[in-house]
């Protein structure tokens, strides 16, 4: 819910105007109440000033209406002075909300205070929500796709290096492709392996794409998911 504050709220109560209005024993001067917060309104050397104020102050001027003042705490303070007619103004930084305005008569708001609340759709908390958040067909499909990329350089990489690198690259399928496919997890996470490296240049021009394309494939999926 958007929320809007106000300059000079005049926020009358009904029932406060009338008695103004028709009552030989209605006071000369209007009664004021401030909620101080700055930069709306505020006390400074013992006088009250502020935006609010000052709009306040103005409007009073030029339709000749004499006030007083007095500074109240709370907002809910204020309001409830209004609405009980124990004040006939109100002046701050007020939101304006459905339900203040089947009570209060409001001035045009003047600032936007951009605020939103918001809540989870669900209500759900704790570290299972979380974990559990990680258990749908994007974040499958994301897991799908770098199983397969790695399979892929692990393969590629174990055909070009295996003879000339063996002590990296075992020239056995399974323990070779195995230690390729470290090779590019350990590339794919911190961006090289300390104990293993290409040395043809095959295998050296797949490790520079596999770097490339894990920064890329990296920065790619962390953007996706900040977007969510």
């Amino acid at each position: 819910m958007k929320t809007y504050l106000l300059a000079a709220a005049l926020v009358v109560a009904s029932a406060a105007v009338i008695p103004a209005q028709t009552s030989p024993e209605a006071p000369t001067a209007l009664r004021g109440v401030v909620k101080p917060a700055m930069p709306f309104a505020f006390e400074e050397d013992g006088e009250i000033k502020g935006f609010s104020v000052d709009l306040w102050e103005k409007v009073a001027a030029e339709a000749g209406l004499k006030f007083e003042t007095k500074v109240v705490q709370t907002v809910p303070e204020l309001l409830e002075a209004v609405k009980s007619g124990a004040a006939d103004v109100g002046i701050g930084a007020i939101s304006i909300t459905p339900e203040r305005e089947k009570v209060l008569d409001f001035s045009h708001p003047f600032f936007k205070s951009g605020l939103q609340v918001m809540a989870r759709s669900k209500g759900e908390t704790g570290a299972f929500t979380a974990f559990r958040a990680l258990l749908s067909k994007n974040v499958a499909v994301v897991c799908l796709v770098l199983l397969v990329a790695v399979l892929l350089v692990s393969h590629i990489l174990w055909v070009v290096e295996r003879r000339i690198n063996p002590e990296s690259f075992p020239e056995g399928y399974v323990r070779g492709v195995w230690e390729s496919t470290w090779w590019s997890i350990a590339t794919l996470i911190s961006g090289g392996c300390e104990n293993k490296a290409p040395v043809g240049v095959a295998g050296r021009l797949v490790a520079v794409v596999w770097m490339l394309g894990g920064i890329g494939l990296t920065s790619y999926i962390t953007a996706r998911w900040l977007r969510r």
